[in-house]
């Protein structure tokens, strides 16, 4: 029996609160296995990998929001005038 990684993920979330900017990174194998026999008669076998990226998003909300409401004034008092 040969075990070998079948997906391998690794997660990455940016912290802009501390000097490094990220938390520590995760990584999450999962594994398969297979016999002898099954290599010898098909050796190839897939894997595949995932790298995700994430952040928190609050304060680009909360920008894209203010800017929105700034642009609608403007927007409403050429209108008005």
């Amino acid at each position: 029996m040969v075990r070998y990684p079948k997906e391998i993920t690794l997660r990455i979330k940016l912290d802009l609160d501390s000097e490094e900017m990220i938390f520590t990174p995760l990584l999450i194998i999962e594994y398969r296995e297979r016999t002898r026999t099954r290599i010898e008669t098909n050796s190839l076998a897939s894997v595949k990998f995932t790298s995700e990226y994430a952040m928190d998003m609050t304060n680009f909300w909360t920008t894209i929001r203010g800017l929105l409401i700034g642009v609608l004034v403007f927007f409403g008092l050429i209108v008005i005038t």
